[in-house]
């Protein structure tokens, strides 16, 4: 009983920390989640188990009474990194204090990408939407910010030389490159487009995008009344 109060004490003071302080020491916009660094150190030194359980404390707190969308959103997102990172810890006792760092910077990614694919894209925050999708080597990387029968609305990563082969739409779509330099193929005639320029694709029309070099764009298509 003992050792879950001190628990319950240390994340009381996360959550002081994280309310207060976070704010004050955030560097170009990105703060420190001490509510998160709790759940690691508690999967670290207690298992994952224990790690699951503040997850899903902590999680459940920040859902109920924070203005979320999503409901349940940080549940899931801190209930999976407590369990992760514990089960790391008991399948490898001896992580060194270099190795445990490295895994809280894991985990705060594994805690993000857990969240948006729940949720899409915070709200409420100003962001920078090229920094919402990294480019990788010989992929195309999409992530979908709003999507449902009137509209979507998602980001893309191309690396160069990736395509979308040739396809049609229901909806008009209209692309804005965010980066570098696209190639887009409308109905057999070829543009350019470069970061700040936009080009709509009709529906109906065939159509195909092509990385002259690693870029970035939004692609948002509107869904005709009738497919709703």
């Amino acid at each position: 009983m003992l050792t879950f109060i001190k628990h319950f004490v240390c994340f009381i003071l996360a959550v002081v920390l994280q309310t207060t302080v976070a704010s004050w020491i955030g560097i170009s916009g990105q703060e420190p989640d001490f509510i998160l660094i709790f759940i690691v150190v508690m999967a670290l030194s207690r298992g994952p188990v224990a790690g699951m359980l503040w997850g899903f404390f902590a999680g459940f707190s920040a859902d109920v009474f924070s203005s979320v969308d999503w409901l349940g959103a940080q549940t899931i997102a801190f209930t999976c990194v407590g369990f992760a990172v514990g089960q790391l810890e008991e399948r490898f006792l001896r992580l060194n204090l270099v190795t445990k760092v490295t895994l809280l910077g894991l985990a705060f990614m594994l805690n993000d990408v857990i969240f948006y694919c729940i949720v899409g894209i915070e709200q409420e925050k100003v962001l920078t939407l090229t920094e919402q999708v990294l480019t990788q080597p010989g992929q195309i990387v999409s992530k979908t910010l709003v999507q449902n029968n009137a509209v979507s609305v998602t980001l893309f990563a191309f690396a160069k030389g990736e395509e979308i082969g040739t396809h049609d739409s229901t909806g008009d779509a209209m692309v804005t490159v965010l980066e570098g330099i696209g190639k887009f193929t409308i109905d057999g005639k070829e543009y350019l487009c470069k970061a700040g320029e936009c080009i709509v694709m009709p529906a109906k029309k065939p159509h195909s995008v092509y990385a002259e070099e690693d870029f970035k764009m939004i692609l948002t298509v509107v869904f005709p009344l009738e497919n709703k």
